[in-house]
């Protein structure tokens, strides 16, 4: 039998190789209590790795209830990454743990909402906040009965399914990204990225800063909707696709300051049939950037309670639209503002230096 060097024999009494009696290895890392796995007796990695799995860790059901208990808001952001909440836990958080839920609500920040959030139907008697977070899909709402509802500064949000929502206050969708096309059954034709038909908000409708993308279609569609307060679609505001209040009921005033929005083709305001008890303002902003709206605005039918401004705004009416689609006559003709029948408590004004391409109807 060949001679076997002692100090193999020690490294292999030892049960690790490379590690010397010492307990350290050849890099000079203390590895007393590690077996020959690399795993120590806690059950952590001896290299390191644990706390690279606990940073990707997603957040879980006892952190978000003592938060819940509290009113405390939960972080899901570990070192800049956005950490991962599922769907499904948040709406048991609506549901079966609500009583466990301090009258603050639900507040959510900087996560990655993995799954769909569905709370058609459910009753929340609290608020659910969400700032700076992520959506795999567009939550669902429809038919529910919400305290306040806030998805602000949300980079990726897919749209909002929320026919039929009923909501205590607030509507806020400030700051946020959203693009999506969705189909529903409040219309056969057409998609959208958000869905308020037929839905009450008691509070304000507030898309200050937002940006809406309808991918090819509508980017809101809020047919006889309801707000007890204002509608603020405003500053650096822009969609790309009609805003659609057919026949609304806004409380407040409607306040477009400095808005951009632009649709291939149709309108891309309309609020025909719509109520609005106080102004509506479609105006240039403190620092001078103007409201661009490229596509007709519908305001036939309409009544203003208060005053309908328009200052230094510029309007662009397409021309050549489909001849055979229902707003046929003022496509071809290029309107800017279809507005027969409406009617105005106060004064109806155009200030400033407004840029108009196309016509203007105030017929009666």
């Amino acid at each position: 039998m060949d001679e076997i060097d002692e100090a193999e024999v020690r490294a292999a009494g030892m049960g690790g190789a490379g590690i010397d009696a010492t307990g350290v290895d050849a890099t000079g890392v203390d590895t007393t209590g590690v077996d020959a796995t690399g795993i120590d007796s806690a059950g952590a990695d001896a290299t390191g790795s644990a706390g690279a799995g606990n940073e990707a860790a997603g957040i879980a059901e006892d952190e978000l209830i003592r938060a819940c208990r509290t009113g405390a808001v939960v972080d899901g952001a570990v070192r800049g990454v956005k950490r991962t909440v599922q769907a499904s836990l948040l709406r048991r958080f609506c549901r079966e743990l609500r009583d466990q839920v301090d009258p603050r609500g639900l507040r959510l920040s900087n996560a990655v909402v993995a799954g769909t959030l569905d709370l058609a139907g459910l009753t929340v008697p609290f608020p659910l906040r969400f700032d700076g977070c992520e959506f795999d899909s567009a939550p669902v709402v429809e038919g529910a009965e919400l305290f306040e509802l806030a998805l602000t500064g949300c980079p990726r949000l897919p749209g909002l399914l929320g026919n039929g929502l009923r909501l205590r206050r607030d509507l806020d969708l400030s700051r946020s990204r959203i693009a999506g096309a969705h189909w529903t059954s409040a219309s056969t034709s057409k998609r959208s990225a958000i869905w308020l038909c037929e839905s009450e908000i008691g509070g304000r409708l507030l898309c200050v800063d937002a940006t809406i993308d309808g991918q090819g279609d509508r980017a809101i569609q809020a047919d006889r909707i309801r707000v007890g307060g204002a509608v603020r679609l405003i500053h650096q505001f822009s969609a790309v696709g009609e805003v659609r209040l057919l026949g609304a009921r806004i409380g407040g005033s409607v306040d477009l300051t400095s808005a951009s929005i632009e649709s291939p083709d149709g309108p891309a305001i309309d609020m025909a049939d719509a109520t609005i008890e106080g102004s509506v303002f479609l105006i240039d902003d403190a620092a001078g950037r103007r409201p661009v709206i490229r596509g007709r605005v519908d305001m036939g039918s309409a009544r203003v309670s208060g005053r309908f401004l328009i200052r230094n705004a510029t309007l662009e009416g397409h021309s050549g639209g489909p001849p055979d689609s229902t707003y046929a006559r003022s496509a071809q003709d290029g309107t800017a503002l279809s507005a027969a029948r409406l009617t105005v408590g106060a004064e109806l004004m155009l200030a400033g230096r407004c840029q108009v391409t196309g016509t203007i109807d105030l017929s009666m």
